[in-house]
């Protein structure tokens, strides 16, 4: 089964607060959006890394959990 986690970054001297979403297949990384709670944002980009990774036409997200470190997750599956 394969999973996608999404990070929360804190902001740094040259970079603001930043959402990063990875698994095996790499990553996508994007500014934290104030009007969208953490988990919409996070929902949001793991969509998103569907998409770029061309898992889309395959593979849908099947489930969402937080692990113990705050990071959200999302399971996903074959359509």
């Amino acid at each position: 089964m394969q999973v996608i986690q999404v990070k929360y970054l804190s902001a740094t001297n040259t970079m603001g607060v930043r959402l990063k979403a990875f698994s095996n297949a790499g990553s996508l990384t994007e500014p934290r959006k104030c009007d969208l709670d953490f988990s919409e944002q996070a929902k949001y980009l793991a969509e998103r890394y569907l998409i770029e990774k061309t898992w889309d036409g395959h593979c849908s997200i099947t489930g969402q959990g937080t692990l113990p470190n705050g990071d959200d997750v999302f399971t996903i599956g074959a359509k």
